[in-house]
């Protein structure tokens, strides 16, 4: 073998030996944060499923008040329990929309 021979194999490997790290850890840590902005926007939306569901029971809360309560006008009930049909319509567990037609069984007595 001749020296001017060994130079592109020593050129080969010396890019192996230090660009394949570089690029694989490149990788590793771009993946890694891909994952983690992923996992940030998935809490970020039960977040906002967590709020839509506090409002939901907030005016559901409302309306069964409004029901028991004969001195509250009706108004104040039937705006309650729209804005609660409105908040069923972004919240996809089941559970509550039972709940809501369970407590709509009784309905808000007229003043």
């Amino acid at each position: 073998m001749t020296p001017g021979t060994r130079a592109p194999w020593l050129v080969a490997l010396l890019v192996a030996v230090v660009v394949l790290p570089i690029v694989s850890i490149t990788v590793y840590f771009t993946v890694g944060i891909e994952r983690q902005i992923a996992r940030a926007q998935q809490e970020r939306e039960g977040l906002g499923q967590l709020e839509r569901l506090q409002t939901f029971f907030a005016d559901a809360s409302t309306w069964a008040q409004a029901a028991q309560c004969p001195g509250v006008p009706a108004s104040i009930a039937s705006a309650a329990s729209a804005r609660t049909e409105g908040d069923l319509s972004f919240i996809e567990d089941p559970g509550p929309r039972r709940a809501w037609r369970t407590l709509q069984v009784t309905g808000p007595t007229d003043s």
